[in-house]
């Protein structure tokens, strides 16, 4: 799963960074249904623990608020996940 569709996830995939990955949905607080974007599946984050992702990955550059937000509502699960960050680097 891939955590935020705001600037940096546009810039992503603007430059297919996601072509090799097997991304099974895109969520953010803006999607308050699941629908698509960008090619797709997009969930409301309340959606994100019934696809038990094994890897979120998240494209906020508040990667703290992210976090405790993510926390908030995965309650458990959250330690069996693994988090990746975004790094602004990317684009260098």
């Amino acid at each position: 799963i891939v955590y935020g569709a705001g600037k940096n996830f546009e810039q992503i995939y603007k430059l297919d960074g996601f072509a090799n990955v097997n991304v099974i949905a895109v969520s953010d607080v803006k999607f308050t249904e699941i629908g698509f974007f960008k090619d797709y599946k997009s969930i409301p984050p309340s959606e994100i623990e019934k696809l038990n992702p094994d890897i979120i990955y998240v494209t906020l550059a508040d990667t703290t608020t992210a976090k405790n937000y993510l926390q908030t509502i995965l309650n458990n699960k959250i330690n069996k996940i693994k988090f990746i960050y975004y790094e602004n680097d990317y684009m260098s």
